[in-house]
């Protein structure tokens, strides 16, 4: 049968998730990522070499986790979050740390908007899903803001189901929205709040995530890896050079 959504599901709630791609593809052509004289010095080329396998174990342990689909429970959420934050933060040191700043700041990814978005947002969950019960207070438009929200409970939908007619909030890459339809797939948050009014009540408020989303923003990651390794592959010596020329 389907969800709301359109994902495939069985009898058992389990949400059917397309393979991330892995990073075996880079490099095919005109040597792209591959290239030495794009990194800072030969340390940071053999940075970027284990980034790229630290990013590709990540996949293929993702794509290994979600094989016969995905059903939410806390030890499959944390480590599926903690897969795609390490494949976040590899591209992440890639970019910003290993690649040559005169050839960084040239370096124009198509879909940046998106990227930017995926990067927020996977902040975010992973500070909602993986540091509870901490206080998360830098991720406002996700809802959890300086007023000091906590996640204290990391389920299935049946934790939601307890509470009949309550507000339940999703959490997407675009924001917080409030929602009446919850797949029997998706991850259920228990999070509470101080209340204004009252001092010392805590608000208890519901909320959800799609596995979905969080492997769509770490396979923006992965198209965004892809195009580093397109430019560097389009990029000859000699254009280096020009660059460093201008950029003094």
């Amino acid at each position: 049968m389907r969800s709301p959504s359109g994902t495939q599901v069985d009898g058992n709630n389990v949400q059917s998730i397309e393979p991330l791609k892995s990073t075996d593809g880079l490099g095919e052509g005109k040597g792209g990522i591959w290239k030495k004289w794009p990194w800072k010095d030969l340390d940071h080329y053999e940075l970027m070499s284990d980034l790229i396998l630290k990013a590709n174990y990540s996949i293929q342990d993702f794509n290994a986790a979600i094989k016969d689909g995905f059903s939410p429970n806390i030890k499959d959420t944390v480590f599926l979050v903690a897969l795609v934050t390490w494949i976040k933060d590899a591209y992440w040191q890639i970019n910003y740390t290993c690649l040559r700043e005169v050839i960084r700041t040239k370096f124009e990814f198509s879909r940046q908007n998106e990227l930017t978005e995926a990067r927020n947002y996977l902040e975010a969950v992973r500070s909602i899903v993986i540091a509870h019960p901490l206080n998360s207070t830098r991720h406002k438009e996700y809802g959890f803001g300086p007023a000091g929200r906590i996640c204290i409970d990391v389920r299935g939908k049946s934790l939601l189901d307890s509470y009949p007619g309550a507000v339940i909030y999703r959490i997407t890459p675009k924001g917080l929205e409030e929602t009446d339809n919850v797949a029997e797939n998706e991850i259920a948050l228990m999070t509470c709040r101080s209340t204004q009014t009252e001092t010392g009540k805590l608000h208890f408020e519901r909320c959800c995530l799609d596995m979905r989303d969080i492997r769509n923003s770490a396979q923006i990651y992965i198209d965004a890896l892809y195009g580093l390794d397109r430019y560097l592959g389009r990029l000859k010596k000699n254009d280096f050079f020009l660059m460093k020329r201008s950029h003094r």
